[in-house]
């Protein structure tokens, strides 16, 4: 374990984090497998991006012409496009023209338009193994989700699972597709100005094996509107403002370089935020990209998982 992890076990107390007691989202079989069509074809659109990305040494220096570097934690960093292309606006999920299954099903799932939705994709590595990496990464449940907030210090106020569509088991131990609620807080440059912002979501993790025998891990976040969670405010007990978020994470383990003995996982994201109305390009953006690297200390999460 890291001294920063030991750290974060000897300051971890279940009271900092108030869960509320919400009742489960009921789902049709229909609803299951709607929303394993659309998590299937978001992880598919990703993994074709990952590969051009991949497949291309000029993709990987990210064009500083086209992409404006956000935020870096150790070795990942978030982009944010400057000026949208058409391929990015093709591909908008809150706008896009495409009629494949996922897409429909999202359209089913989304409700109200986005507002001003913005593109980012981060790109880097982390030490360690692609089983590290899932372990840290995966929250199937709402200790769990606890237990990761506390390493990730990402400002959640509260979170809960409202509904297990695909749980963890002995072959799969970081498979879990379902729905998810969480409250952030604002950054602290904004407190007094914006709201908190709640999101529900459906969230999948998992590792999935490509035709040439490579293993993938992915972890999806996709926002979804289900009626009888539309407004939060009287469960969570403060008054929040509903956000949206669609993004993809691939993890791929690449092998050790010459002189080093450690792994490094490949780490690409792609996705969309929703705007704070003309904020977000400035504090609201920077705190919008901590989303996007959450998975930068993920060993450090794992071993903090061992603890408990």
């Amino acid at each position: 374990m890291t001294r920063r992890a030991s750290d974060a076990a000897a300051g971890f107390s279940p009271t900092t984090w108030t869960t509320n007691v919400l009742p489960p989202v009921e789902l049709s079989t229909e609803q299951c497998d709607k929303y394993r069509v659309l998590a299937t074809q978001l992880l598919s659109n990703t993994l074709r991006d990952y590969d051009i990305y991949s497949a291309d040494p000029r993709q990987r220096r990210m064009s500083r012409r086209r992409w404006k570097p956000v935020k870096t934690r150790d070795h990942i960093t978030v982009y944010k496009e400057r000026y949208p292309s058409p391929s990015s606006l093709a591909s908008n999920p809150p706008r896009t023209s495409r009629t494949s299954v996922a897409d429909r099903v999202s359209m089913a799932f989304r409700g109200n338009e986005w507002t001003e939705p913005k593109l980012l994709v981060g790109t880097g590595w982390i030490e360690g193994t692609l089983d590290d990496v899932m372990y840290g990464v995966a929250s199937p449940d709402a200790q769990h989700m606890l237990l990761k907030a506390t390493v990730v210090k990402n400002a959640l106020i509260n979170g809960a699972v409202l509904a297990c569509i695909d749980a963890p088991c002995a072959a799969d131990p970081f498979r879990f597709l379902g729905i998810k609620w969480f409250v952030k807080g604002p950054p602290t440059a904004l407190q007094g100005i914006v709201r908190p912002r709640d999101l529900v979501f459906i969230e999948a993790t998992g590792i999935t094996t490509r035709p040439n025998g490579e293993r993938i891990g992915y972890q999806l976040l996709h926002s979804v509107d289900p009626p009888q969670y539309r407004d939060m405010t009287p469960r969570s007990g403060m008054e929040v403002t509903r956000g949206r978020i669609s993004s993809c994470s691939i993890f791929r383990e690449m092998p050790a370089g010459l002189g080093s003995r450690h792994s490094k996982v490949d780490v690409y994201v792609k996705g969309y935020v929703e705007a704070h109305g003309k904020l977000l390009d400035s504090v609201a953006l920077t705190a919008a990209s901590t989303g996007f690297m959450s998975s930068w200390n993920s060993v450090e999460c794992a071993n903090f998982k061992i603890c408990f």
